[in-house]
């Protein structure tokens, strides 16, 4: 929620309100089967459950669109890797900050 507040008022803060949407909570099936699909989805939580949400976060995406997955130690990045790999997301980036690592994956056609 503080995350979501701050975003909020960043997002107000620099105008963009009419382009930006922020959502708390968990991806469910209304937001999953959201008629337009996100440009980007921001996930900052651990490895395990960045693996175990690769399917949803993938399909809220549009094709081409981006993710960003933090929260990852450097030592399970592998895994979230492959599990991204194995709903069509291709990780093209990584941004290691000490023993975290952000991981920047593009969802295929």
């Amino acid at each position: 929620p503080v995350a979501v507040s701050a975003a909020r008022s960043n997002v107000r803060r620099n105008r963009l309100a009419r382009v930006i949407s922020i959502y708390e909570g968990s991806i469910d099936s209304s937001l999953s089967e959201r008629q337009t699909p996100f440009d980007l989805v921001l996930a900052n939580v651990t490895a395990r459950v960045n693996t175990e949400l690769a399917r949803p976060m993938s399909n809220l995406l549009r094709p081409g669109g981006l993710l960003v997955a933090s929260g990852i130690l450097a030592d399970s990045a592998s895994s979230v890797r492959d599990a991204f790999a194995a709903v069509g997301l291709e990780v093209f980036e990584e941004r290691p900050d000490g023993d975290w690592v952000a991981l920047i994956a593009r969802r295929g056609p």
